[in-house]
């Protein structure tokens, strides 16, 4: 598998969401979803020794 180059997400023309990525080989993939949950955590660093 190659590097990922970037993604884009959009509505399809019956309004499920497609995620398509694009590979640095030039391969993509598209994934079509009627549902999606999405959740944001903060990054939390661990303190390094003293």
């Amino acid at each position: 598998m190659n590097d990922w180059r970037y993604d884009e997400f959009r509505l399809s023309e019956n309004g499920h969401l497609l995620h398509e990525i694009e590979w640095a080989g030039g391969d993509r993939w598209l994934i079509e979803a009627d549902d999606i949950e999405f959740e944001w955590r903060p990054f939390e660093a661990k303190a390094g020794p003293s």
